[in-house]
């Protein structure tokens, strides 16, 4: 987690790990992740499945400040105008 010091006087984290899923995407699987995937082995299996995820648009406010993926907090930057935002320094 990363604390973005100062917008408007609040304190501001960043958390990569804030993310959701958006439905699902189907990926080629390689020929050596076929033959070399044992849990279980099928090596005729030729795609699968993995989520896709992307950033959650929420602003959750505790009490020590606000938290928010990196990209919600560029795009309430923009779209705000914010003039006295400080920039990201790491804690």
């Amino acid at each position: 987690m990363k604390l973005s010091t100062s917008m408007n006087g609040q304190l501001v984290f960043t958390d990569l790990t804030l993310v959701i899923q958006d439905g699902y995407k189907t990926i080629n699987r390689s020929w050596k992740e076929r033959l070399l995937t044992f849990h279980p082995w099928r090596p005729f299996k030729k795609t699968k499945k993995v989520s896709n995820l992307i950033p959650d648009p929420t602003i959750y406010q505790t009490k020590t400040g606000l938290i928010m993926h990196p990209a919600t907090l560029k795009i309430m930057i923009e779209k705000c105008k914010i003039k006295n935002y400080q920039g990201d320094k790491h804690d």
